[in-house]
């Protein structure tokens, strides 16, 4: 019996199976910049804002970190994962809290989800501090992390 000659895989081929496995097991998606644990807080008028939204938007371009205020007006950012932080540098920051009258909602939600509001939802805040390029809000965010106070003012 003769023996069937086995193909011969030109370089190329070969090589490719091993530097696919090396791909994957590196994940090649790629890793993620690396975050900086921000925590602070916002006053108004010196009293604490409680459900407000806190962005830091990097100065250098970058994927914002976003928060919200609990009850005694204190944040926690998240960029790519639950409180991971913002990235390091300089960031433009806005707050916003908006209200809606007229609508009724317990803890299960709204009660009639059909009803239009009664008004437009307004500020509970002046609306300059929503935006980072008018709100006049900066944070700096070290490597090591970063506790900031944002004390905000009612007057226009």
């Amino acid at each position: 019996m003769k023996s069937v000659p086995q193909p011969r895989w030109p370089v190329f081929f070969r090589l490719l199976g091993p530097a696919c496995l090396v791909l994957v097991a590196s994940g090649c998606g790629g890793s993620k910049p690396a975050t900086a644990p921000v925590s602070g807080t916002v006053l108004l008028d010196g009293k604490p804002v409680a459900d407000a939204a806190v962005l830091f938007e990097p100065a250098e371009g970058g994927v914002p970190a976003r928060g919200s205020t609990d009850a005694t007006g204190q944040f926690t950012l998240s960029t790519f994962a639950r409180g991971d932080g913002a990235l390091p540098g300089r960031h433009r920051v806005a707050i916003s809290k908006m209200i809606m009258e007229g609508i009724k909602a317990d803890a299960f939600g709204l009660e009639d989800s059909s009803a239009a509001p009664a008004s437009p939802p307004k500020s509970a805040i002046p609306r300059r501090y929503a935006d980072p390029a008018t709100s006049g809000l900066e944070a700096t965010v070290e490597p090591g992390g970063a506790n900031v106070e944002f004390s905000l003012e009612s007057r226009e």
